[in-house]
């Protein structure tokens, strides 16, 4: 069925009467129905939900894992950072590309298979190499998700509600959150950090069918005036030639230098932040998982969901919002930060870090709402894995590492100046080898507050990516008006 209009038949299927114009005849997009579209944005979230929870939920199983394989927190960063991030950034163009070209819906199902099978293997690994192997694994499967999912959500979605429609989907990334640390911290305490990854694992394995046999590819640029007024599908330019227009301009710069360094401050301190409750306050890992999920999670999800909504909503008055709100949000977060890890009862800690990590995530969701509107339909996806690119291996590869080198480096400082003697050969590289009362005590001690200064010293990032969203706000009008009239 054909003609100048699109549509929506009433069983909740498509009308491509765009599909069947030729080139240079104007067009009506592709207009799905609401069911179907609403199903495909729900589908979408709960698989990114379910893979931020097999990338996350190592966070919550660090300490127990640290204690049997007896591990530094360098080689903790090692595996939750890097070793994850570096094949997750490799791999996202190649499968952005291929998403572009084989469908994208295609790529995400079989990603989908492998990082769960991945992550129950995590579970099996006998030492940290091979946990390392299987890390690399889960990077590779979770590196085809979010960029084609971006570019799918664009082509179902215009321009003006592509920002919310993003935040939707973002969402998949406090309850992943939420849902890994709970079950996680439970599943750890009750029946060790193993089973916690085979569970982890397995919603993959029932959601990757259920996307490839019920959601349905749209045209490329769907919603693109270029597209609208009849012109020719563009070939998928080359990866220099995506790169090139999106770093030629100001405001995607100084949005990807903000983006990569909060990442980098706010994932490396993550990435502790459940041993770092352990350590400090010496509670159960159920209670921390309860913690982590309120941190990570519900924070996160006030955040990430208002974040596209306000953001959209400000952008009615002036489009410097799309940075002006990031740039505010971050700039009030790092005091409050610090402030929560200057509290000696964890509760109160709670309470504050709350306020912190909701206004941190209001920051994420703007981004990618802008790399959208600013890359023509054919870049979207390719533009997306070159974000992500920079964002996990700087920002979830080395912050995670550095932060775990820097915590290793702290903890052996202050334990020297106790004087009993060298920090690894008596508390071993997990803190717990000492016998005597006095210098386990002193293992204790000095683990919990290296932990604790390096993650607070960490918030200075939040300050130096405020300022980059500030630079960027002031050019950000010019190139959205811009790209809206190229794209």
């Amino acid at each position: 069925m054909s003609g100048t209009t699109g549509g929506a038949d009433k069983s909740g299927g498509q009308i491509e009467s765009s599909s069947d114009m030729p080139a240079g005849s104007v067009v009506a997009p592709t207009v799905f129905s609401k069911n179907r579209t609403g199903w495909t944005l729900f589908l979408l979230a709960a698989i990114y939900a379910n893979n931020y929870a097999d990338r996350s939920i190592l966070g919550i199983l660090a300490q127990p894992i640290k204690v049997e394989l007896n591990i530094s927190d360098t080689q903790l960063g090692l595996l939750t950072g890097l070793a994850f991030a570096t094949f997750y950034a490799l791999f996202g163009y190649p499968l952005a590309r291929a998403s572009e070209r084989i469908g994208r819906v295609n790529v995400i199902t079989a990603c989908a298979l492998m990082w769960s099978a991945m992550t129950a293997l995590c579970g099996t690994a006998a030492n940290f190499t091979q946990l390392m192997i299987f890390r690399f694994g889960v990077g590779i499967g979770e590196s085809g998700l979010a960029a084609p999912a971006h570019s799918l959500i664009s082509d179902y979605y215009p321009a003006s509600r592509r920002t919310s429609a993003i935040a939707l989907f973002s969402i998949g990334v406090p309850i992943g959150a939420l849902i890994g640390s709970v079950a996680g911290g439970w599943l750890a305490q009750n029946y060790g950090w193993r089973t916690a990854f085979v569970v982890a694992s397995l919603p993959g394995f029932l959601l990757a069918p259920l996307l490839r046999f019920t959601v349905k590819e749209p045209p490329r640029g769907n919603w693109d005036a270029s597209r609208l007024a009849g012109a020719a599908a563009a070939p998928t330019p080359p990866l220099k030639e995506v790169v090139k227009k999106q770093f030629s301009t100001k405001t995607f710069r100084h949005f990807c230098i903000g983006t990569v360094v909060a990442t980098f401050a706010g994932s490396g301190g993550g990435a502790f932040l459940g041993a770092y409750y352990v350590r400090r306050f010496a509670i159960d890992y159920t209670t921390v998982g309860l913690v982590l999920g309120m941190l990570s999670g519900v924070a996160a999800l006030m955040g990430t969901f208002l974040g596209g909504f306000i953001t959209d909503f400000l952008a009615r008055w002036s489009k410097r919002w799309y940075a002006g709100l990031p740039a505010l949000a971050l700039a009030c977060a790092a005091p409050i930060y610090l402030l929560g890890y200057m509290q000696t009862d964890w509760r109160m800690q709670v309470a504050i870090m709350l306020v912190s990590g909701t206004l941190v995530s209001l920051t994420t969701v703007p981004f990618y709402g802008l790399t959208q509107n600013l890359m023509p339909a054919r870049m979207r996806a390719s533009a997306a894995a070159v974000i992500f690119f920079f964002i996990n291996l700087i920002g979830l590869g080395f912050g995670p590492l550095f932060y775990g080198v820097m915590i290793d480096a702290v903890t052996k400082h202050l334990f020297a100046g106790y004087g009993l003697g060298e920090y690894v050969a008596l508390c071993g590289n997990a803190g717990v080898k000492a016998a005597a009362e006095n210098i386990a005590t002193a293992c204790h001690t000095a683990t919990a507050q290296g932990t604790r200064w390096t993650l607070a010293a960490g918030m200075i990032g939040y300050v130096w990516a405020a300022v980059h969203f500030f630079i960027a706000s002031r050019s950000i009008t010019h190139d959205l008006n811009e790209a809206a009239a190229t794209n």
